[in-house]
């Protein structure tokens, strides 16, 4: 596992090593603060990882919020029910 720091003293982490991080939890059944120790990261960091993967595992890219998806459906409901109401005669 690999860990990088940039120039402004924040860690930067390969996608692998977060991958590793969460299936220590998710796959090999390590308590959270086995893997926070085991890897040497922050509680919060650990959880938003476990968080991102459970998502992508049930097929929600962590780049598309829940929310985000929530507001697309919407806009398009809107966008229907205008085209709907435009050929509705009154």
């Amino acid at each position: 596992m690999e860990r990088c720091l940039t120039n402004k003293q924040r860690h930067t982490f390969s996608t692998e090593f977060k991958l590793q991080a969460a299936c220590l939890v998710l796959d090999q059944g390590y308590s959270h603060v086995k893997a926070i120790r085991s890897v040497g990261i922050g509680e919060s960091v650990l959880r938003r990882w476990l968080q991102q993967l459970q998502l992508e595992r049930q097929g929600v890219s962590h780049r598309t919020r829940p929310s985000d998806q929530i507001n697309s459906e919407h806009r398009n409901l809107r966008r229907a029910l205008s085209v709907l109401s435009e050929r509705r005669p009154f």
